[in-house]
Order: structure tokens, then C-alpha cells, then sequence
């Protein structure tokens, strides 16, 4: 009974370690993603659009996707406006 106690305590202990190394990588992580944001917010800006979903919000549209969108736009205005 002994020998399963301390393996258990090791176990935890193993446990423990894990996730505080965890915590302190995911930490000094997410302050260094903090400091490139204030560095250059630019670039910052434009890593945020990359991936498809991401591309889908205004502020990552190119300035085509503004065109077709307000022709849209006001196609569906002008449409609205007949009636």
C-alpha cells in the first residue's frame, strides 16, 4: 500500500509540474503577442486577416471588397427606394 502511495505522490507531483510549466509558457506567450501588437500594430492587423474566416470581418477587407460591396449595397437601396 505504501508503494502505491508514492507513486501516486510522484504522479501528482509530475502532475503539478506540467501544469504550472503550462501556465508559465502559455503566460510569456501571450505577453509577448502584446508587446508585437504595441510594436507594430500594422502588421499585427494584418496577421489577424489571414485566414479565411478572419477575412470575413470589414476590417480585413481590401479596398475590392469595399466596391463590391457598397455596389451591392446600393443596388439593394435603389431596389428598396422603387417601390
Amino acid at each position: 500500500m505504501k508503494r502505491h502511495f508514492i507513486a501516486e505522490l510522484a504522479l501528482f507531483a509530475l502532475t503539478l509540474a506540467t501544469l504550472y510549466s503550462f501556465v508559465a509558457v502559455t503566460s510569456s506567450c501571450i505577453a509577448e503577442q502584446s508587446k508585437q501588437r504595441i510594436a507594430n500594430p500594422i502588421q499585427s492587423a494584418k496577421s489577424s486577416c489571414m485566414s479565411k474566416r478572419s477575412g470575413s470581418r470589414p476590417s480585413c477587407w481590401t479596398e475590392g471588397d469595399w466596391l463590391v460591396y457598397c455596389q451591392r449595397v446600393q443596388c439593394k437601396v435603389q431596389k428598396g427606394s422603387a417601390e
